[in-house]
């Protein structure tokens, strides 16, 4: 199973992104992600055999450990990478980050320990709200202001995703909470 571990947003944050999606949809050549797939993935683990989704499950269980819930909130909307070719569009993450840091470096350690494999680049937190499907000529773009809206992070979920021409579906495996 294509397997990710990530942080879900809440159902009214996916509802304004969803709004925000059809406001710039026809503008750019986008393949937006339906709003309730939206998430801030902290690992892609790739396709694992089921006794491996229950090695990650208990990763996290153990990663969460000693972390409370923490708020962040969505930066402004921007194209990425800044430099080269345009590959998406996405939200930085703001709020408490060093928290998020520490439950990140803390599940990095836990799935590193049991040997899974994963992209070891520097971590961006971001939620991608649309993938390029051609050529952006001008980045240059003024999104209109995103009011911000913080988020409570009380767990980490282990994910399954099935690829369908229609694009990808997501099924939670496992919710994990943060100790509060």
């Amino acid at each position: 199973m294509r397997t990710f571990v990530a942080i879900d947003l809440p159902e009214s944050l996916k509802e304004k992104i969803g709004k925000f999606e059809k406001e710039i949809r026809g503008v750019f050549p986008l393949r937006f992600v339906s709003p309730e797939n939206l998430h801030l993935t902290l690992f892609f683990l790739g396709d694992l055999p089921d006794g491996r989704v229950e090695e990650v499950k208990e990763a996290v269980k153990v990663g969460v450990w000693g972390i409370k819930p923490f708020f962040l909130s969505l930066g402004k909307p921007e194209f990425f990478p800044n430099k080269g070719r345009i590959h998406g569009l996405w939200f930085g993450i703001e709020g408490e980050r060093k928290n998020l840091e520490k439950l990140y470096q803390n599940l990095f350690l836990e799935l590193e320990k049991r040997n899974f494999a994963f992209d070891r680049r520097p971590f961006l937190p971001h939620v991608t709200i649309g993938r390029v499907k051609g050529k952006i000529k001008n980045k240059e773009f003024s999104f209109r202001e995103f009011k911000k809206e913080n988020f409570k992070v009380e767990s980490v979920s282990v994910f399954g995703s099935i690829l369908k021409p229609s694009g990808p579906i997501y099924q939670k495996e496992e919710e994990i909470f943060l100790i509060s």
